[in-house]
C-alpha cells in the first residue's frame, strides 16, 4: 500500500485506542472522559428510543460515525454483502484525513466487528453491539500493537436497520361461541342428575297406576311437573311439596280433560331409580299404588 514516508506517530494521536483500561489509565485520558460524559448525558437526553421489535437481521449499510471516549470520531462507509462488512473508513488528524480499509468483519444477529487499516500504518479492531430496543450500535475499539494496547468505547450516531422483524407468536384463538338453545329444544333426561350425584324426584318417569294406567311423569327439583298418557285426556299437571331432602313429596294431580283431580305421594327408593307412592282421586276417594322407574 502506497504512502508517504512513514512518520512517527505518537499512539496517543490514534482513534482506536482506549480512555480506561482495567487498573489503567493513559495520559490524555482526564480531558477527554469529562467531554465523554457531557457527550453521553447529551445523548441520552436527545436522542429519542427508536421502537422497534426483536430483530432477525440487522443492516448496517451506510456511512455511520463512531464518537469515541479518547475524543477521536472517525466515520465509517460499511457495505454489507449478506453477514459479511466491507468498505471504507476515515477521520481526522491534527487537520489532516486519514483513510483507512475495512477488512474482516462480519455482523450476526445483534453483534459486529471489523478491523481497519489505517493509511497512516495504525491499525485497529472494532467489537460492538446492536441494542435490540433502539438499533444503535456501541462496544470498544482496540489498537493492534499487542499485549496492553490502549482501548476506547464507541457509540454510533444513528441506528441501524432491521431487515427481517421477529414474528409475533400468534394469539390463540378464542373459543367458538356456543349456540344458544332453540325454543323447544330441551336435553333428552333434561333433570337426571347423573352418576356421583345425590338422586331426587327429579327426572323423567316411566310410571303406572294400581288400576292399570300408564303415565309418563316429568318433575322438575321444585316439585312441579306434568303426567302424559296415551289418552290425551289424561295428561295433566301435577304440583308437589318436596321434602327436605327432594327425595319425596306430596302432591295434586289436575286432569282437566277428564274433569279429575287427584292427591298422593311419592318418594324414591332402593337405589333412586325407583319410585313408590299412592294416588286417591276426588271424585271416589279410593286409594290406588303408583310406581315407576326412572327413564335413562
Amino acid at each position: 500500500m502506497d504512502r508517504a514516508p512513514r512518520k512517527q506517530v505518537d499512539v496517543t494521536q490514534r482513534p482506536s485506542f482506549g480512555a480506561v483500561r482495567f487498573g489503567f489509565a493513559h495520559p490524555s485520558v482526564g480531558r477527554t472522559a469529562v467531554a465523554l460524559a457531557g457527550w453521553m448525558i447529551s445523548c441520552a437526553l436527545v436522542l429519542p428510543p427508536v421502537a422497534q421489535a426483536a430483530c432477525n437481521q440487522w443492516s448496517v449499510a451506510g456511512t455511520y460515525v463512531f464518537h469515541q471516549s479518547n475524543g477521536f470520531s472517525p466515520s465509517f462507509d460499511f457495505k454489507q454483502p449478506g453477514s459479511a462488512i466491507r468498505g471504507t473508513g476515515r477521520y481526522t488528524q491534527s487537520g489532516r484525513v486519514v483513510n483507512g480499509k475495512i477488512n474482516s468483519g462480519g455482523i450476526s444477529p445483534d453483534s459486529l466487528s471489523f478491523g481497519v487499516t489505517w493509511r497512516n500504518g495504525a491499525s485497529g479492531r472494532y467489537e460492538g453491539t446492536i441494542n435490540a430496543a433502539t438499533g444503535l450500535m456501541s462496544g470498544y475499539t482496540e489498537d493492534k500493537h499487542g499485549a496492553g494496547s490502549p482501548t476506547a468505547s464507541w457509540q454510533s450516531d444513528r441506528p441501524a436497520k432491521c431487515l427481517d422483524v421477529a414474528a409475533k407468536p400468534a394469539a390463540p384463538k378464542p373459543p367458538a361461541p356456543k349456540a344458544p338453545p332453540r325454543l323447544g329444544d330441551a336435553p333428552k333426561h333434561p333433570i337426571d342428575p347423573g352418576a356421583g350425584v345425590a338422586k331426587t324426584l327429579a327426572g323423567i318417569w316411566d310410571t303406572q297406576t294400581g288400576d292399570g294406567v300408564s303415565y309418563t311423569l316429568t318433575l322438575d327439583p321444585q316439585g312441579k311437573g306434568s303426567v302424559g298418557a296415551v289418552d290425551p285426556k289424561l295428561s295433566g299437571t301435577l304440583q308437589g311439596t318436596l321434602g327436605a331432602d327432594g327425595k319425596s313429596m306430596s302432591f295434586v294431580l289436575t286432569q282437566a280433560g277428564a274433569g279429575v283431580t287427584s292427591r298422593g305421594n311419592l318418594s324414591l327408593s332402593g337405589s333412586g331409580d325407583t319410585v313408590s307412592g299412592r294416588i286417591t282421586k276426588d271424585t271416589d276417594g279410593v286409594g290406588r299404588a303408583w310406581t315407576g322407574t326412572r327413564r335413562k
